[in-house]
């Protein structure tokens, strides 16, 4: 595996992560942690990456890397989108700004 490919394992590993933490957050004591799966789907050559995860077989929500510009959609792009019917759902881009 490359070193690029590497890193973008790592940062959708920790963001997973970070998704399964929040999906959790609020849930009582007496309840059980979530069963947290995923499936990648891989375009632009093996450079960008949309991981959907799932909780309990729910689908919970989707973490996309863009590597390049697809349509409107930057390059070097982190979303990440929660759909889990928690009552409370985050979405929203993360992008490199500068050189």
């Amino acid at each position: 595996m490359t070193n690029w490919r590497k890193r973008i394992a790592t940062l959708l590993a920790a963001t997973a992560v970070m998704v399964g933490v929040s999906l959790g957050t609020g849930a009582g004591t007496a309840a059980a942690a979530p069963r947290l799966t995923y499936q990648s789907s891989w375009y632009q050559s093996g450079k960008s990456v949309v991981v959907y995860l799932y909780a309990d077989g729910n689908y919970a929500g989707y973490v996309n890397w863009n590597a390049d510009p697809v349509g409107n959609d930057p390059g070097d792009a982190l979303r990440a989108n929660d759909d889990a019917p928690t009552g409370g759902a985050s979405r929203g881009p993360s992008r490199r700004r500068g050189g």
